[in-house]
């Protein structure tokens, strides 16, 4: 079975027959079109969100880095204030040494009230 060529003239355009379509055949390249938009959009979406996550965690670093830094210091400077305090300097300055412990005594949270103790 041989296909029929068609020459391109001002009558073909004119025959109906040539210029129908079938609607799904229509329709697939606005849809492949709407499909590669969709897609696109997804995909500067998705990088863009990956870039703004890659940016905040390393400002995150940067700021873990200044506060271990931070802590560091802190704690040389108290090993170094701890291994000045002695026991004669903590009695000259008015502290002195227990021989009975006592806690304080402090309410529970979660105390009933009784009818007698609300004031209105």
């Amino acid at each position: 079975m041989k296909r029929k060529h068609y020459k391109l003239t001002e009558k073909t355009f004119k025959n109906k027959a040539f210029l129908k379509v079938n609607g799904y055949t229509r329709m697939f390249i606005p849809m492949c079109l709407l499909a590669l938009l969709a897609g696109s959009v997804c995909y500067i979406s998705l990088v863009s969100v990956v870039m703004w996550n890659t940016t905040k965690r390393a400002t995150f670093e940067k700021k873990m880095a200044s506060i271990s830094e931070m802590v560091i210091s802190l704690e040389s400077k108290f090993s170094s204030m701890q291994k000045k305090v002695t026991l004669s300097l903590a009695e000259s300055r008015g502290f002195q040494e227990t021989t009975e412990i006592k806690y304080l005594k402090t309410q529970p949270l979660t105390r009933v009230v009784s009818v007698n103790e609300v004031e209105l």
